[in-house]
């Protein structure tokens, strides 16, 4: 299974739903498209980030940890989810955007969360299920995960799709326990 490190608060607030694209500078492989990846909190969490962080609490954006009292994980795997696509930064917001700031908006959210300017590529991912924090060093790009920690992930959610609600979510789930099924 393949990780990407992300900074704080960015990554949880992928893990606790509040992100739904990754913006980076580069595109994911093509192969990687549909794949489930972890996400991996890095160790950095500075001066700049713990601002955004308090400042996104502020505004009441759930970022899965509160920074005036709490220390965000950091060097762990804090999601698994899956890679959907990845499209230019433009098809999502144009090639300029002037946010309202309207935090009821989740499309602003989004915006904030995110570098969106043009030339850059939006990763989208989806059936995002958070994780205790599972410590491991992460690297830079994507990356292979060591054996002890897939099998760590394994113990908190189920990385093949769910039978019941066709997405990824905890194991020992059923169709009247799992909050993701559809239809039932």
């Amino acid at each position: 299974m393949k990780a990407i490190s992300i900074w704080q608060p960015w990554a949880s607030a992928i893990a606790v739903g509040t992100k739904h694209y990754e913006t980076r500078s580069w595109e994911f492989p093509k192969s990687m498209e549909g794949e489930i990846i972890a996400i991996h909190a890095s160790k950095r969490c500075q001066g700049e980030e713990r601002e955004l962080a308090t400042e996104l609490r502020f505004f009441g954006i759930n970022i899965g940890f509160e920074p005036s009292t709490e220390k965000p994980p950091l060097g762990s795997i804090v999601a698994v989810g899956r890679l959907v696509e990845c499209v230019y930064t433009e098809a999502l917001y144009g090639d300029w955007f002037a946010p309202s700031y309207n935090m009821d908006n989740p499309r602003e959210v989004e915006y904030l969360l995110g570098n969106f300017a043009p030339g850059r590529f939006a990763w989208k991912l989806e059936d995002v299920v958070r994780l205790a924090p599972i410590p491991c060093i992460g690297r830079q790009g994507f990356w292979n995960l060591e054996p002890e920690v897939i099998r760590a992930i394994r113990e908190q959610a189920i990385i093949d799709t769910c039978p019941f609600s066709g997405r990824l979510c905890h194991p020992g789930c059923d169709r009247l326990m799992c909050g993701r099924a559809s239809g039932s």
